[in-house]
């Protein structure tokens, strides 16, 4: 039998929406390509009161190849399990957002830890990622997580995880 959790202030994303990057300041960031073929996973920090998400956005530079974002869950760090993504999609755009809608809606809940998720299968795909020490977040959790698992988009399921990958810039709404 578990009691009441604590929740420390600024330890929680009261927020409408999910950032890998923190909207107070001014990111340092930068475009860089990412390796084909590879997820990246970074831990959101747990709400308070449930928040629903239907399309997560990234940083494009250079389109090229496919892309897809989601949401894991994990109750280790280490086994991860897909409940939400927007499926392979062509990359498009240039120098600007761009929007992958989930398949279907995602209700984010209190208390469960939630990794938002972003994987290409291009070597060429330019995306904006953060640019700091450790790929470390204050407030935003711990660094990235990546591992080369592309399938056709993200997989259902993850685990043996590479810590201290990039952080890609990503926005859930």
């Amino acid at each position: 039998m578990s009691g009441p959790e604590l929740i420390l202030p600024g330890a929680v994303n009261e927020y409408p929406y999910d950032m890998t990057f923190d909207d107070t300041e001014t990111p340092a960031w930068a475009v860089n390509t990412l390796a084909a073929n590879t997820v990246y996973l970074k831990r959101l920090p747990r709400i308070a009161v449930p928040k629903t998400i239907t399309q997560i956005e990234y940083w494009v530079g250079t389109a090229n190849g496919n892309v897809d974002a989601g949401y894991y869950t994990s109750t280790d760090g280490s086994t991860f399990t897909r409940v939400a993504s927007a499926g392979s999609t062509a990359a498009a755009g240039s120098g600007e957002w761009q929007a992958l809608v989930l398949t279907a809606p995602l209700t984010r809940v209190p208390r469960v830890d939630y990794w938002i998720a972003f994987g290409t299968d291009s070597a060429s795909l330019t995306t904006g990622r953060l640019s700091l020490v450790n790929n470390t977040i204050p407030g935003k959790g711990s660094r990235a997580l990546t591992k080369a698992a592309w399938s056709s988009g993200l997989p259902a399921s993850l685990s043996s995880m590479t810590t201290g990958g990039p952080v890609v810039l990503l926005y859930g709404s």
